[in-house]
């Protein structure tokens, strides 16, 4: 039997002041994911034949406005698959970026967005475990 299956990338953004990028999604977009939070990092689908670094430069900018290069991206913080309640099976591949003077505009995928630290209260636990990866 065959599955949905799907690659993804997301993006851990730093500032200037060393504070982490957290999207809240709207609840239309939150409604099939395997984590019940609203909150997100930038991120989403890779295209056919798209290059994985270019999916994450393409959908941070359209979830966020910011335009990355491939300077900004320091590395690969994780790969992790996903079964979300769609049953779609999701392989994430998260990278850690730097920015300085972003000027967020959001897609219309998201209500709102903050600057956090890690004590930013009810964070997912795997939002947490990759701030805690970045090491930045």
């Amino acid at each position: 039997m065959m599955s949905d299956f799907a690659i993804a990338t997301k993006c851990l953004i730093v500032n200037e002041d060393n504070k982490y990028l957290l999207l809240e999604k709207t609840k239309e977009e939150a409604k099939n994911d395997s984590c019940v939070s609203l909150y997100d990092i930038p991120g989403g689908r890779l295209l056919y034949k798209e290059d994985v670094i270019d999916c994450v430069i393409r959908e941070v900018f359209e979830e966020t406005n910011i335009k990355l290069t491939k300077n900004n991206i320091k590395k690969i913080l994780n790969a992790k698959s996903i079964l979300r309640k769609d049953g779609l099976h999701l392989v994430v591949i998260t990278y850690v970026c730097k920015v300085e003077n972003a000027h967020i505009k959001l897609s219309k995928e998201h209500n709102n967005f903050y600057w956090i630290d890690e004590s930013f209260e009810n964070l997912p636990p795997w939002i947490l475990d990759t701030i805690k990866e970045s090491n930045i």
